[in-house]
């Protein structure tokens, strides 16, 4: 059986935040006097959960996915980010890689060999070459001047 691999690229990242506050200016509450609640009633019986969503207008979603389109997504990623009463979106597009693509090899190994605490060492090990691969450039450059 041959293995595909799906390379998931994020375009970008959009955080639609503080829709209550946004509901507020809709309904022309003020919302430091009012207190919003509002009641979901579904025509079908169906149970809407609390605390999972929070409404967001048409065109607002509409200009933000536009967005991520132009920047090349072909699929959004929709987080829900409670602490803000709003959404993130990740524009994201797939790529088939081929299974003998050396990089990706690499990363699959990493991926099934490591454990988190791993991972993060070897990130901060990467970091850590990167800011000292800064510092010479910087160095080099006051050298040349």
């Amino acid at each position: 059986m041959k293995k595909i691999l799906i390379k998931t690229y994020v375009c970008n990242e959009i955080e639609i935040s503080e829709l209550d506050l946004q509901i507020y200016d809709t309904l022309k509450f003020q919302q430091h006097k009012d207190k919003l609640e509002y009641i979901k009633i579904n025509p079908n019986g169906k149970n809407s959960y609390e605390g999972e969503s929070t409404p967001i207008e048409f065109s607002l979603l509409e200009k933000e996915l536009d967005k991520l389109k132009r920047l090349g997504a072909t699929h959004v990623e929709i987080v829900y980010h409670e602490d803000h009463f709003g959404y993130i979106l990740n524009g994201v597009k797939f790529e088939i890689v081929d299974e003998n693509n050396k990089r990706f090899k690499t990363i699959l190994a990493y991926r099934n060999k490591l454990s988190r605490s791993d991972l993060i060492e070897e990130r901060q090990i990467l970091k850590n070459k990167l800011k000292a691969i800064n510092v010479e450039l910087r160095q080099s450059k006051q050298k040349t001047k």
